[in-house]
């Protein structure tokens, strides 16, 4: 069912009758706080940032609701609320605890604390925040209390009071951070670095850090094993990177115009990047400028005779994606980035007694909707399938097929 929400009207309606997949759009105006407290409703702004709303309060265990192309000052998803999803919204706040979460497309700007918040070792297991903007914020971009398997891929974090990427508290485990442009932050002069990861299994790898400040750009001393490859930090003034004895690290660019001694092996004494080798560390690393496109004006491409073209062990460009890869289509201080659409592919097989079942329908329903029927031998794929979070059905007239609904994320 569709509901449409008019200008002056409340946007808890029509609670009392809501249901899952229910679709309510909403016409542009002034709203007040939201009570979600049906799962699987979809909210959606009829025009892009159009409809402001001052907050979206979940209630216990609300899920698989999905909030989209809203301005609102906070979303307050907190009390076990997994399977939600956040996209394109103009957001001040946001806190948000539950599993497999998807947080996409959003600006996150001007919060007097952080732009986005979880807290508890539950929070974050399996959420994915991808492609967002966060700037401007009073503390920490995005700030992180443990977690488990979370990704933050492909987002970009500047201007922020103190770090961009925030994993400093607790232990989380199996964190990836992957193809960010972080740059700028430490507003408030507290030292702290452009990013902060630690945990059981960390991946950093692919992002560009750049800090002028005299903090770290990467702050990687915390946790059991922390990996970092294919990064770029660069620092006018301070610690590059400084990680862990137990860390690996590799196929990166760490540069200081300033000062060669800029890497930080535990809380030894800086060190050059050739004595940092020395113990085994970055034996495919550089220490070289990076050759950004234009530093004054935000632009972190490469240039063409940059160093970091190629070197990575893949033999691609190391560095944060930039023109393919996912990294959104942001303007900051007048510089856009290249938005590419990230695809893959959704496969798999429908049986009867152990045979494939021919003409069963699969239908996978996410950021668009796709489908199509099982061949002779009870198979099928979807191509061409854009990247996030999908419910994937079968059905076929006169069979029950279990499970009713699968929920598989589709990357690049």
């Amino acid at each position: 069912m569709e509901y449409i929400i008019k200008a002056g009207e409340s946007l808890n309606k029509y609670n009392s009758i809501l249901k899952a997949e229910d679709i309510v759009f909403v016409e542009p105006g002034e709203y007040g706080k939201v009570l979600v407290v049906v799962s699987g409703v979809i909210y959606k702004s009829l025009e892009p940032k159009k409809a402001s709303v001052t907050e979206f309060w979940f209630e216990d265990n609300v899920a698989y609701v999905q909030i989209e192309d809203f301005a609102t000052a906070k979303i307050n998803m907190i009390r076990n609320n997994p399977y939600n999803k956040i996209l394109k919204n103009l957001i001040t706040a946001m806190n948000f605890g539950g599993e497999r979460n998807l947080i996409e497309g959003n600006e996150f700007c001007n919060s007097s604390g952080h732009g986005l918040h979880h807290g508890g070792e539950v929070a974050g297991i399996n959420t994915i925040i991808k492609n967002n903007l966060f700037h401007d914020n009073g503390l920490h971009g995005y700030g992180a209390v443990g977690g488990k398997g979370e990704k933050v891929i492909g987002n970009i974090f500047c201007r922020n009071g103190r770090t961009g990427i925030f994993y400093g508290t607790s232990t989380p485990e199996n964190i990836l951070i992957q193809g960010n442009l972080v740059f700028k932050n430490n507003q408030n002069g507290e030292g702290y670095p452009e990013i902060w990861a630690k945990g059981i299994g960390a991946v950093v790898c692919n992002n560009t850090g750049y800090s002028e400040t005299n903090n770290r750009v990467f702050h990687l001393i915390e946790g059991s094993g922390v990996m970092a490859k294919k990064n770029i930090g660069y620092s006018l003034n301070g610690i590059v990177v400084q990680i862990g004895k137990d860390g690996i690290s590799d196929y990166n660019c760490w540069f200081n115009p300033n000062n060669i001694n800029c890497i930080r092996r535990g809380w030894d004494i800086p060190i050059s990047l050739m004595g940092f080798q020395s113990y085994g560390q970055d034996l495919h690393s550089i220490s070289q400028d990076p050759k950004f496109v234009d530093i004054a004006n935000n632009d972190y491409r490469l240039q063409a005779d940059s160093p970091c073209i190629n070197a990575g062990d893949d033999g691609k460009n190391i560095g944060y994606w930039q023109n393919g890869g996912g990294q959104p289509m942001w303007n900051i201080t007048g510089v856009d980035f290249v938005a590419v659409e990230q695809k893959g592919s959704i496969s798999g097989k429908v049986t009867i007694a152990g045979v494939g079942l021919e003409g069963v329908k699969i239908e996978a329903i996410g950021p668009a909707t796709i489908s199509t029927t099982t061949v002779a031998d009870g198979s099928y794929v979807l191509s061409d399938v854009i990247a996030g979070n999908y419910n994937v059905t079968a059905s076929k007239t006169g069979y029950i097929i279990t499970p009713t609904t699968q929920i598989v994320y589709v990357g690049a």
